[in-house]
């Protein structure tokens, strides 16, 4: 999973916060960000849909109203490369 920043512009921040804390999820919260105020994902995900925007805290600071960032999922682990013996399924650099 790689995450993205949504914005640092105070004002779009607030309006985010108001609508996480108005009990949007986090796939509405993506469309919120994309149809009100018009900002734009990194990139779409891979149907096209808009990625969803989750709540991130930086050193446990479970205080703050947190920061907003997009998830973009990465690709699949191949199922063929799993090792049977109890293995870990291989991570990717994202």
């Amino acid at each position: 999973m790689t995450e993205y920043l949504v914005t640092d512009d105070p004002a779009l921040l607030e309006s985010l916060h108001a609508q996480d804390a108005a009990g949007l999820d986090s796939r509405a919260l993506g469309e919120y960000a994309v149809a009100e105020l018009h900002l734009e994902p990194p990139r779409r995900l891979a149907d096209g849909s808009i990625p969803l925007i989750v709540m991130q805290w930086l050193d446990d600071d479970f205080d703050s109203p947190g920061t907003p960032v997009w998830v973009l999922e990465m690709g699949e682990a191949d199922p063929s490369e799993y090792d049977a013996e109890g293995g870990e399924w291989p991570t990717y650099p994202g």
